[in-house]
Parts: C-alpha cells; sequence; structure tokens
C-alpha cells in the first residue's frame, strides 16, 4: 500500500532483495532473483547488499547478482548495488568488487559504497564507472547511522567527485516522518518544516 502511494508521489524508493544477516547475497525467501523482481512494480528501484567477506563466496555473489542484472533488465527495474567490505584493506577491494562485477557483465543503474574520506577512493571509483559504464547513475553514500552534521562535513570533502550523487539514510532520519506521512497526519510542506 505504501509504495502505491509514493509511486503517485514522485519519491524515488528503492527496495532490499536480499535476506539480512547473510554472508555473501541470498535472496529474500530464498527466491530467484527473477521471481521476485517480476512481483515488483517497474518504478521500484531493486537494491542489492553484497557483504564482501572471502574471495570463496566470490563466486557465488557473482552469479547471483548476475541473474539479478539480467532480470531487472527483463523487467524494467533500475538496480543499486551495495557493497560492505570486511576486507582488512577495504578500499581495495570495494575497488577490485567494481571491477569484477562489470567485467563479468553486471552493469548496476547506481553504486552504494561506505563513506570514505579520502578523495583518490572516489576518483579511482568515478575512473572505473567511466571505463566500464558510461550509463552508470553514479554513487550513493551510505549513511552508516552518522548524525547530520557529521554526514555534512563528511559528505562536503567528497562532492566535488561528479560521480558521488547523495547520501542514503537511514531509518534513524526518516522513520517518524515517513510514518506520520504515510498516515495523513502530515504533508509535503510539514515536512520540511520537521
Amino acid at each position: 500500500k505504501a509504495s502505491l502511494c509514493l509511486r503517485n508521489s514522485n519519491i524515488w524508493q528503492a527496495r532490499c532483495i536480499e535476506q539480512v544477516n547473510v554472508k555473501g547475497i541470498s535472496f529474500i525467501d530464498k527466491q530467484e532473483s527473477y521471481a521476485l523482481v517480476k512481483q515488483w512494480p517497474s518504478y521500484c528501484t531493486v537494491k542489492a547488499l553484497v557483504k564482501r567477506t572471502s574471495s570463496a563466496t566470490h563466486i557465488q555473489e557473482v552469479a547471483a547478482l548476475k541473474n539479478l542484472y539480467k532480470a531487472c533488465c527483463e523487467y524494467g527495474n533500475p538496480l543499486i548495488i551495495e557493497i560492505v567490505s570486511q576486507a582488512d584493506q577495504e578500499q581495495e577491494d570495494l575497488l577490485n568488487a567494481m571491477k569484477l562485477y562489470y567485467e563479468k557483465g553486471i552493469y548496476p543503474s547506481y553504486w552504494k559504497l561506505p563513506l570514505i574520506r579520502e578523495m583518490s577512493f572516489w576518483n579511482n571509483c568515478q575512473n572505473i564507472i567511466e571505463e566500464y559504464d558510461p550509463y552508470n547513475q553514479g554513487i550513493l553514500v551510505l549513511g552508516e547511522g552518522k548524525t547530520a552534521n557529521q554526514l555534512s562535513n563528511a559528505f562536503s570533502s567528497i562532492l566535488d567527485n561528479s560521480m558521488v550523487n547523495g547520501v542514503a539514510l537511514g531509518r534513524c532520519f526518516w522513520e517518524d516522518l515517513a510514518d506520520k506521512f504515510l498516515c495523513k497526519q502530515i504533508n509535503y510542506s510539514q515536512i520540511n518544516e520537521e
């Protein structure tokens, strides 16, 4: 019901397709990606979280993401791939994952990556995207439970990168407002006031 309300409001929305608390990637109710995406409206962006833990899970990740990418292409849903790395060399692992997915024919509409303060990381991301996928819509930076001030300070340092589009804010920022809005207790103008 909430999804239908949002469709008519021009609010961009993404929906998680993965099971939570699973290493690697596994889809909701252990269903195949085609079966899930087929049920979703095409205006809904599909978000897949990949928790990279070891190279042993990378083969499964690639196969699952490839099928998901094909399903999104077939049914017209944009795809966000969110990568979280547990590696000691987090930046290198994230960049290698982006390259690997591109080399395996996986072209997400967006990337969702952790907040990393080094501008060189974001420049490397931009170089990879420009090399492999001129149609990519850019990068969303994970808010990761940070306060508005922390995000503002960190985000201002990476805004010069043209591929960084914004911050993905979690429920801590919008949950109360969303509940009030969807229950028609407040309207658009009141959201801005609050």
